[in-house]
């Protein structure tokens, strides 16, 4: 018995230590490649004064916040992926969670390709879209050829990540309930709501929506609070 329970108590601690680190550099990441640029961009949007463009300073803070933030992003669907997948010792579920997760991965790079496919236009794209996140990908689709490649690039590793976000949920869900912890459970709605949310924008870009600005704030607050609860359900008992 003690042979057979020692491998799943040692991939339970694997596992807890894992969505640990995935919750914590989810949270940085949200913080810095989420938070902060929606923030930004909200901030020119509804200016006093009317929207007002970015400038040089504030286009190069853009670009270097939302390349850490992906990056910090990336190595949470990494650390998500490798929790699922040493919980798969006490749960063969999990693999449908971790594989969702190494495809959320890889969209998340593709979104990192994608940054650099625009690389110079992110000044005329930021000008374009008038401080308002639903329209940046409009701006790149009326732009040159490396623009648009950068938008479909961005479209495609984006639901890649939505699709690994889909991985978190089922993983957190199944986790949450198998060790009986409400945190992670928690988490797991948090994190679809945030994938809920994200639909918004790309709807933004084919109805008429008056405003989306509450909703880049639901999304800002969501994408902090399901990392969070994450990192409280990981704690040891």
């Amino acid at each position: 018995m003690s042979r057979v329970a020692a491998p799943r108590t040692q991939a339970d601690r694997l596992g807890r230590h894992r969505l640990a680190l995935g919750g914590a550099f989810g949270l940085i990441g949200a913080l810095i490649g989420i938070v902060l640029p929606v923030g930004l961009l909200l901030e020119t949007a509804y200016a006093p004064g009317g929207p007002s463009p970015l400038g040089g300073p504030q286009l190069t803070l853009l670009a270097l916040i939302l390349t850490a933030g992906l990056l910090l992003l990336v190595v949470s669907f990494v650390m998500y992926r490798s929790a699922f997948a040493a919980l798969r010792t006490a749960e063969p579920k999990f693999w449908v969670a971790s594989a969702l997760c190494l495809i959320g991965t890889v969209g998340l790079i593709v979104v990192l390709v994608a940054s650099v496919a625009v690389g110079g236009s992110v000044g005329e794209v930021a000008r374009c879209a008038h401080g308002s996140p639903s329209h940046a990908l409009a701006c790149l689709r009326a732009g040159s050829s490396g623009e648009v490649l950068g938008a479909s690039l961005a479209v495609l590793g984006f639901w890649l990540a939505w699709v690994g976000g889909v991985g978190i949920v089922i993983g957190l869900g199944l986790e949450g309930r198998r060790i009986r912890k409400p945190a992670l459970v928690a988490g797991a709605a948090a994190y679809a709501l945030v994938l809920l949310a994200f639909i918004g924008p790309f709807a933004a870009l084919l109805l008429s929506l008056p405003s989306t600005g509450p909703l880049w704030i639901a999304l800002s607050v969501l994408a902090l609070v399901a990392p969070g609860l994450v990192l409280r359900g990981s704690q040891r008992s």
